[in-house]
């Protein structure tokens, strides 16, 4: 890179520390560059005669933001360069500096412009200070303009998702993926412990749980499948637990789907109180809104709010689905164990890091309503396919197939072994709308931990 030249030339020590931020999907079609640009050309202005000749650039956290993403840190450090050659200034690193600001963890201050000022290695007259909050959609870079006598200037920079078009890679890391979970089960027993646990002071014993999606918000699926494969471990810790019994089963999540529709014949399901958690939309936005009912009446309601930035990194398939169908994608012409269909679902499960197989059940049965998606396993009972001249012939009387790909309603693309004569594994087209005869269950993996 071409330093600038002339009386006006400054020089820029980045010492870019923690940062914070996830993806998001947010309005705006303003790039980064361009943002950062536009702030630090107003600072300078609003600077004018003050205007500094050495500055020092630092951007870090605010206390109450999550642990750094490196990756946006390196997209923060890349833009913070390009924008400030644009602006007549020139980037050099300060290894030397950068310790001494990891301890500062408070708002820069005149102070310590000073404090700073005397045994460093290069010099600088002014400290650019950028301090990245995060709210519910967006992270707010708040940048502040102080020399060793006064704040000089201030303004704020918005960074959404649009903002960092092309800037990420379009497939979040496995860490970012798991931070993104994290923040979101966080989050949803932070807004439990709010006010839950008085409500269940209300001499409330056994309680069933239901989690749903919200009706029309299939695109928060992956939202909900974090909510029930989470909550279990919540419930069972303090201030949940003690005297009250939890029962998130896969068949009380099934027999509670008609917990409404039975207001007056809620006292037959056995539970001295229901917590519906249902996940999707709220005025635009992610949110899980919670429940807790009696026979009679309503304890308890909340809606807990997410952020859109965590829910951006988690792929609508999840980790351990897209594991399973690797595994038998990579075993495709093999014969997996002894070449039965159940062994080729259960050896996935387990090399991928999934709950086993418990006879016939492979996880957790989806609702009717739910979508299935890429890792689920289909199970079936004497299932006959007639399309025209075509039969297909699926258990004797059980047959186990992992879907690969959602080709339609109904229709999927498997992979199996032990069909068509084969012990094999391989890939075949099911199109279920097309059965005759039979009966089948879907399954959504479970991970090895899950309760």
């Amino acid at each position: 890179m071409a330093k600038p030249t002339g009386a006006a030339r400054a020089v820029i020590v980045a010492a870019i520390l923690c940062l914070t931020a996830g993806e998001a999907t947010a309005a705006g079609d303003v790039g980064l560059d361009k943002k950062i640009t536009s702030a630090l050309t107003t600072l300078l202005k609003v600077a004018g005669a003050a205007k500094p000749v050495n500055l020092l650039v630092v951007i870090r956290p605010d206390t109450h933001s999550e642990p750094d993403r490196k990756l946006l840190l390196q997209v923060i450090l890349e833009q913070t360069t390009t924008c400030a050659t644009k602006t007549g200034l020139a980037v050099i690193s300060a290894p030397d500096l950068q310790a001494k600001l990891v301890a500062l963890r408070t708002a820069i201050r005149p102070a310590d412009v000073v404090n700073l000022q005397h045994g460093a290695s290069q010099a600088f007259d002014a400290i650019l200070w950028g301090t990245l909050s995060r709210s519910r959609d967006t992270r707010s870079l708040r940048l502040t303009l102080v020399n060793s006598s006064r704040v000089l200037a201030q303004t704020g920079v918005v960074i959404d998702k649009a903002s960092l078009t092309g800037l990420l890679p379009d497939e979040p890391s496995e860490a970012e993926i798991d931070q993104g979970t994290d923040d979101i089960a966080a989050t949803l027993d932070a807004g439990l412990r709010l006010s839950l646990p008085a409500a269940l002071a209300a001499h409330v014993g056994k309680v069933g749980v239901r989690v749903e999606t919200i009706e029309g918000s299939s695109k928060y699926d992956q939202l909900t499948d974090i909510v029930r494969d989470r909550l279990p471990t919540m419930l069972r810790a303090q201030p949940y637990a003690g005297p009250i019994t939890w029962d998130s089963s896969s068949g009380t999540q099934h027999s509670l789907r008609d917990w409404e529709a039975d207001s007056g014949q809620r006292a037959q399901f056995g539970f001295d109180a229901v917590l519906i958690v249902a996940c999707g939309d709220d005025e635009g936005r992610p949110a899980v809104k919670c429940s807790l009912e009696t026979a009679h009446k309503t304890l308890w309601k909340a809606t807990i709010p997410m952020d859109a930035w965590d829910l951006a990194v988690i792929p609508s398939t999840t980790e351990l689905n897209a594991k399973i169908v690797k595994f038998a994608e990579d075993h495709l012409g093999q014969q997996v164990g002894d070449g039965e269909c159940w062994t080729l679902a259960n050896e996935a499960l387990i090399a991928s890091g999934g709950k086993p197989a418990d006879g016939f059940v492979l996880g957790r049965e989806l609702e009717p309503d739910e979508p299935p998606l890429p890792g689920d396993i289909m199970q079936f009972k004497s299932v006959v396919l007639q399309d025209g001249f075509s039969t297909i012939y699926l258990g004797e009387p059980d047959h186990t197939a992992i879907i690969e790909q959602v080709l339609g309603p109904q229709v999927y693309g498997v992979l199996e072994q032990n069909s068509g004569g084969r012990k094999t594994v391989a890939a075949n087209r099911l199109d279920m709308t097309k059965m005759k005869s039979g009966t089948y269950k879907i399954f959504r993996p479970l991970p090895q931990h899950h309760g």
